[in-house]
C-alpha cells in the first residue's frame, strides 16, 4: 500500500461518524438488546462475591473474547470483532453495570448489548436435572399394561364381530 492510499483510508475511517451519523459503524453502541435472569439466590454471599469476580475478570477480555470462573461460578463475555480494544471495554463495563442492576443476586444471566455480550452462571445450573432410574420403569410398565389392554379390547371386538356376522 502506497503512503497516499495508506493516508486516505486513515481519513477516510476517521470520517465515518461524520458522513453517517446515524449509523452505528465509527460510534459505540452500548444499548441493551436482550437480557435474561434466572432466580435470585440473595442468601448466598460467597456466589455473590465468586460471580462477582468473574464478572471483573470478563471485563477484561483484551481480545474481544474471554472466559472465567471463580469458585462454581463460570462465564463469558465478547465483543464485536471490529471494536478495539478500548471500545470493547467500556462496552463489558456496561454489560457488568447491567448484569449487577438488572439481574442482582440471580444464579445466571445474559445481557446482550448492541455490540458485546456478557453471560455468566453457576456450575450445574445449565446441567440437566438427572433422571432416576425409576423413571424408565415407568414407562415400560405404562407401555406394557396399554400394550395388554389395547391387545384383549381388540380381540373382544374381533370375537364380537365374527359372533355377530355369524361366523
Amino acid at each position: 500500500m502506497t503512503p497516499e492510499c495508506a493516508q486516505c483510508v486513515k481519513y477516510a475511517v476517521s470520517q465515518v461518524g461524520v458522513a453517517c451519523p446515524y449509523s452505528y459503524s465509527g460510534k459505540l453502541d452500548t444499548s441493551l438488546r436482550f437480557k435474561k435472569c434466572s432466580k435470585s439466590v440473595s442468601h448466598d454471599v460467597q456466589l455473590v462475591k465468586h460471580r462477582d469476580d468473574v464478572l471483573v475478570e470478563l471485563g477484561e477480555a483484551d481480545q474481544g473474547f474471554r472466559v472465567r470462573s471463580s469458585g462454581l461460578v463460570q462465564g463469558f463475555s465478547q465483543c464485536l470483532g471490529d471494536l478495539n480494544q478500548g471500545d470493547c471495554s467500556t462496552c463489558l463495563e456496561e454489560a457488568i453495570s447491567k448484569l449487577k442492576s438488572l439481574c442482582g443476586t440471580s444464579e445466571a444471566g445474559d445481557v446482550f448489548l448492541a455490540q458485546c455480550y456478557m453471560k455468566y452462571w453457576t456450575a450445574g445450573y445449565y446441567d440437566p436435572p438427572s433422571r432416576s432410574p425409576n423413571d424408565d420403569d415407568v414407562g415400560k410398565t405404562i407401555a406394557i399394561i396399554v400394550g395388554v389392554v389395547g391387545g384383549v379390547a381388540a380381540f373382544i371386538v374381533i370375537k364380537m364381530t365374527s359372533v355377530a356376522g355369524g361366523v
